[in-house]
Order: C-alpha cells, then sequence, then structure tokens
C-alpha cells in the first residue's frame, strides 16, 4: 500500500511539472513573438564569418512583414512564426541593383530561404537550419 501512495504521489507530480512545462513553452514562444515585433536587428554573423559591417540588418514589424537591407538592395516579404521558436520567410522580394559585392546579400538571401528555427537569447539572435550551428546571427538594435 504504502509503495502504491509513493508511486501515486510521483505520478501527480510528473503530470504536474508537464503542464507547468507546456504552460511555460507556450508563454516563451508568446513573448518571442512579443519581442521580436517592430525589432531590428544587425547582422553580426553569416556563416561561421564575423560581420565587421554596420550596413546589415533585419526588421520584424506587425502583420507578419520583414524587411532586409543587405548592403545593396533591399529586401522584403512574410514570416511566419510556429510552435517551438520555429520560423518560415516567405515571399522573399529584392530590388536588383548591382553592386561592386554582392556575396554577403546573396548569402543572406539564401539564409532567409533556408532557416526553418531561431534562438533568441537576451539581445542575440540566430537563424538556424535543424539543429546545426547558427546561419546567421543578429544583435538587437536599441
Amino acid at each position: 500500500m504504502k509503495n502504491i501512495l509513493i508511486l501515486a504521489t510521483a505520478v501527480i507530480l510528473l503530470s504536474c511539472s508537464c503542464n507547468k512545462s507546456t504552460k511555460q513553452a507556450a508563454t516563451s514562444t508568446s513573448e518571442t513573438t512579443n519581442t521580436m515585433l517592430k525589432t531590428k536587428w544587425k547582422l553580426v554573423e553569416l556563416n561561421g564569418k564575423k560581420i565587421a559591417s554596420d550596413k546589415f540588418f533585419i526588421d520584424f514589424f506587425e502583420a507578419n512583414r520583414f524587411s532586409a537591407f543587405a548592403g545593396c538592395n533591399n529586401m522584403g516579404g512574410e514570416y511566419e512564426l510556429k510552435e517551438g521558436n520555429r520560423i518560415q520567410f516567405s515571399k522573399v522580394m529584392s530590388t536588383m541593383m548591382a553592386c561592386a559585392d554582392m556575396q554577403t546579400e546573396q548569402e543572406l538571401a539564401a539564409v532567409l530561404e533556408k532557416a526553418d528555427n531561431f534562438s533568441q537569447y537576451g539581445n542575440t539572435m540566430s537563424l538556424n537550419k535543424a539543429k546545426m550551428a547558427p546561419l546567421a546571427r543578429f544583435e538587437l538594435v536599441k
């Protein structure tokens, strides 16, 4: 009888902690959504390479819209945040000006196509593909 009581108590505690984790995860996603809205992020690393320039940005707006500036051309489109810190960029458009160095810009455009999740820790955000190393890292612009 004592073992059954201990087992029942353990099951109840375990189920309570699972519900709490689920609620925290939902809150975390909601909080992340709120902190991404109306924010501007400076690109600091792309495909493992540091970006020294201050001219590469991505902005997140209401209505799931984003814009990015990649040194020469403006990009924009839609994004969708999903459960589990997943993100999907779509309807990405870009101006078509030819510039001297477009490598970073082309790499950033490729990252937006590949990225399927993001991580956000304080003032740092990264766009990732599956569980691989981050494709791009950004710092919040205040």
